[in-house]
């Protein structure tokens, strides 16, 4: 894996951890999820490599950090988030098996399976899988465009 399939890696991610902010602010106050659809902005703020634990393949490789999110030029939360390789697709990339926990006022968690080639992350989509307390009805799906390295802009549907 080089390292620009790596710093993919880290900053899809990332990205996943920005549903919950749109989730959070779907949230009717009666448990009621209405439609609606949010742009927001991730970028990283800390991250490590935990290498796989046979050197003779990808799987197991972990990607584990913090990323600040912004609407507009406004902070607007923190998340954490842990991506492990899955699957090794040899010249085609590799899959990754991505999980995020975004703290605001109460917990959010968001889940997907993208994959990175050799030039950079794919498109993809992931599930926004649920939350606590406000956000205990929190669905949706959201849109990862990574912009650089380190930031990514999302499209974030609410249902």
């Amino acid at each position: 894996m080089n390292k620009l399939t790596a710093a993919a890696a880290v900053t899809a991610a990332a990205s996943l951890g920005a549903m919950g902010i749109a989730s959070a602010a779907s949230d009717d106050g009666n448990g009621t999820a209405s439609h609606r659809v949010l742009h927001l902005t991730d970028r990283q703020a800390q991250d490590a490599e935990i290498g796989a634990p046979n050197p003779d393949t990808v799987l197991g490789l972990r990607f584990v950090g913090t990323d600040d999110l912004f609407d507009g030029s406004q902070l607007v939360g923190q998340l954490g988030r842990s991506c492990e390789a899955v699957g090794d697709l040899a010249q085609q990339g590799v899959r990754f098996q991505c999980i995020v926990t975004v703290a605001l006022d109460d917990i959010i968690t968001a889940q997907a399976l993208p994959t990175f080639t050799p030039d950079g992350l794919v498109d993809f989509e992931a599930a926004i899988t649920g939350g606590t307390g406000t956000y205990r009805h929190a669905r949706g799906v959201v849109e990862v465009d990574q912009e650089t390295d380190t930031e990514s802009r999302l499209t974030i549907d609410l249902r």
